[in-house]
């Protein structure tokens, strides 16, 4: 599923069975292992596939609720026990952790409290901007669908509030497997559903999806299996809105999956230099917020360049040459500025911790590592779990503030 069948070994060509293996990209089946690795260690016989492919053929990830669907979610709440499990037994390392397994109930809660409002703000921005609406006109509609009910219907309209759709950036920064953003993917898809409704055009949940997941959606965490689950349920979200009548209509460039490889990183994302590594005239280095997009865009030019030659390959050579040249430009940039983040730490106070330690947090420095978002802005929306406590009244505590 890593190459297109032209491109398969004659050996597999030849064989029936592997005929309508579909061509996947996106990276879900590049290969991870190292080249001295023998698949001989694995002697499984055949009947035992067999039995393993026929109980997984019994059920298919769907979120359409049927008896043999299997939600993506599910991906999730796997891993997230299976953390807590075989990590401590420790409830209070399982928080630091931050391993639990978010309710569905309320990561929709917080994607449609975070997703609604920022649409609306920036429609009506669009509208104003660009479609010349009057201002008093736009700041009458008190929610996204409600303005979306109240336009005209032809593309002139639609089509700038579609492209608006598009540059908004999404990010959890300790985005686990992924549940948050599967539920912000699910919201911008019905935003934009309910736009080329608008306009009598309604096309394929399955190419909405593909859309959002690489336009929309990012994430951090730092735990790396955690970051592979969330990439597998955000492709699993678009696999699932397939019926096998509908592979006749997909070629290979539309049934490959996104790569969003740089979408979703691995990272420790309160850990990373905040200053943009540039000097002023006069020496002083810059801060944070103090870079612009412009700024941004000339100095990671080249690793910008590869990311988007990644994202925009159908095909398994080009889409690994380039994450390869990418990363290896991402790899040269950290290096560049990982005395920096340790002489923050120095200045913070920490003394003790040296080069080697800011090396092994796995700082994330996040105009580096997204220099693409910033370099268009920056992210509009953060979502993620709030700091979930419990708060209990001690009386000798609140009146010890008041003691003479």
């Amino acid at each position: 599923m890593n190459r297109k069948p032209a491109e398969r070994s004659p050996t597999i060509r030849n064989i029936d069975l592997f005929e309508r293996v579909p061509y996947l990209n996106g990276g879900l089946f590049r290969p991870t292992i190292g080249e001295d690795f023998s698949e001989r260690a694995f002697d499984v016989r055949n009947s035992v596939l067999f039995d393993v492919i026929d109980l997984l053929e019994e059920y298919s990830f769907s979120a359409k609720g049927a008896p043999t669907d299997l939600d993506p979610s599910v991906l999730g709440n796997v891993f997230e026990k299976t953390m807590n499990y075989v990590t401590s037994d420790d409830a209070d390392t399982n928080k630091e952790l931050g391993a639990y397994y978010t309710p569905s109930e309320i990561t929709r809660f917080c994607a449609e409290e975070t997703i609604r409002p920022a649409l609306l703000d920036r429609f009506e921005r669009t509208l104003v901007e660009e479609c010349d609406w009057p201002e008093h006109t736009v700041e009458n509609f008190e929610s996204v669908y409600e303005l979306i009910e109240g336009l005209p219907g032809y593309w002139g309209t639609i089509g700038p509030l579609l492209d608006a759709v598009d540059d908004l950036r999404v990010v959890d920064p300790a985005c686990g497997s992924g549940h948050f953003l599967t539920s912000v993917l699910e919201e911008i898809v019905s935003v934009r559903k309910a736009l080329y409704a608008r306009n009598d055009s309604y096309p394929h949940t399955y190419r909405l999806k593909k859309t959002t997941v690489l336009e929309n959606i990012y994430g951090v965490d730092l735990m790396g299996p955690a970051v592979e689950i969330a990439k597998l349920r955000l492709w699993l979200s678009i696999i699932a809105e397939l019926e096998r009548e509908n592979l006749e209509d997909l070629d290979d460039e539309d049934l490959a999956l996104p790569n969003i490889v740089f979408n979703l990183r691995q990272g420790n994302s309160l850990i990373g230099y905040t200053g943009f590594p540039e000097t002023t005239d006069d020496g002083e280095g810059y801060t944070l917020g103090s870079f612009s997009a412009d700024s941004v865009r000339e100095r990671y030019r080249g690793i910008i360049d590869e990311k988007e030659k990644h994202e925009e390959a159908i095909d398994t050579e080009t889409a690994e040459y380039h994450r390869r040249e990418a990363f290896e430009k991402l790899r040269a940039a950290r290096e560049g500025i990982v005395d920096d983040t340790h002489a923050d730490f120095v200045e913070a106070g920490s003394e003790g911790v040296t080069i080697e330690d800011v090396r092994a947090m796995q700082p994330f420095s996040w105009v580096l590592e997204f220099a693409e978002v910033y370099a268009e802005g920056g992210f509009d929306a953060i979502v993620g779990d709030p700091p979930w406590d419990q708060l209990r009244p001690n009386r000798e505590d609140f009146f010890s503030r008041y003691d003479e």
